[in-house]
């Protein structure tokens, strides 16, 4: 059987706090850093966006400490490796629940 881990009040917060904040740009950002490092150039490069925007997208994770980072010189690296954050982010990229409903029939019917 896998691990059976407590879910915190901090990571509630932050789940909701990802879910209100988030659009398609700053989950691609983080699900970018989820399989490597980047400066903001690369992440800039590879999304198609300005250095500004990804500056402000990664300014928001930085706060809700969804991304950490590191500084290399003059260049600053993120990443996400927490795996908090890998949940937080499968669970925001997916599709809302579909009213049982609407897969099943009306349940209500078929039981009456």
């Amino acid at each position: 059987m896998g691990e059976v881990r407590s879910i915190h009040v901090e990571d509630v917060a932050r789940a909701r706090a990802l879910i209100a904040r988030t659009d398609h740009d700053s989950l691609a950002i983080v699900q970018i850093l989820l399989a490597q490092e980047m400066c903001t150039c690369d992440l800039a490069a590879t999304l198609r966006l300005s250095e500004p925007a990804v500056s402000q997208h990664l300014r928001i994770l930085r706060n809700l400490d969804m991304v950490s980072w590191r500084r290399a010189g003059r260049m600053v690296y993120y990443a996400v490796d927490d795996r908090t954050v890998r949940k937080l982010v499968d669970l925001a990229s997916r599709r809302p629940p579909r009213d049982p409903r609407t897969r099943f029939g009306d349940v209500d019917a078929v039981a009456r």
